[in-house]
């Protein structure tokens, strides 16, 4: 059918040249990161690009119902990096690269990449948009990272490098703005796996390559808070 103002009937099957095609279609999709909300039956995949060449947040209700875009009101994303679920605020906390330039889609990252910039996020996912909490320079090669909230509410911020092998443990106070540095730590290891794992006590984490990955934790009251230090310098 050409292209008229009924359009296609599927405008990503048009093949023939000269009719319409609504949507761009993504060449280089990316998956997104998923997250699973539990207290809501919901799964959530942050940052995901669906056949148009933006980055997006879908809820997926665990009880079949058909999937939803959480709006982010005027925000947008860059490359997600990590993201994990709040109860207590009803929200996803989101770790992006806002690199400039930003990375080249669809082509595999140059050994020895990491951001050189990246931004800590809030989402509503109840129609509330997108709010900044910070950003911050990453001055070292830090390239995978991963969030937790533990009950009382403190989120954690985790990052590692695999050449840098180091990890480090942050956590703060996001309810402020900025956010409030609460204490931070570091080891040696990168991440083993991207899911962490936060409690009432501190957090617990898998580091170190194949057979020689490991559980560590690290108790909140063993995360030390240096007098002056913000996030941004703990990366």
């Amino acid at each position: 059918m050409p292209c008229g103002a009924a359009g296609c009937a599927k405008p990503n099957d048009c093949q023939v040249p000269g009719q319409c095609q609504l949507f761009p279609v993504d060449p280089d999709p990316e998956p997104g990161v998923p997250v699973l909300a539990s207290t809501r039956a919901t799964l959530y995949v942050v940052g995901v690009t669906d056949g148009v060449h933006v980055r997006t947040v879908s809820a997926m209700p665990l009880d079949g119902v058909e999937r939803a875009a959480v709006p982010l009101g005027s925000g947008e994303l860059g490359p997600v990096l990590a993201a994990t679920y709040s109860p207590i605020r009803r929200a996803l906390y989101v770790v992006d690269d806002r690199s400039d330039p930003p990375p080249r889609r669809g082509r595999p990252r140059p050994r020895g990449w990491h951001p050189s910039t990246v931004r800590l996020s809030i989402i509503d996912v109840d129609g509330g948009g997108l709010v900044e909490l910070g950003r911050w320079r990453v001055a070292r090669s830090l390239e995978a990272f991963a969030l937790a909230e533990d009950p009382g509410g403190a989120l954690y911020v985790v990052a590692s490098g695999g050449r840098a092998e180091v990890h480090v443990v942050v956590r703060v106070d996001p309810t402020t703005s900025p956010p409030t540095l609460l204490g931070v730590a570091e080891g040696a290891g990168p991440l083993a796996s991207t899911q962490v794992r936060a409690g009432d006590l501190g957090i617990s984490l898998a580091i170190g390559r194949g057979a020689r990955a490991h559980v560590v934790g690290y108790r909140a009251t063993e995360l030390h808070r240096q007098r002056g230090r913000r996030l941004e310098d703990c990366f």
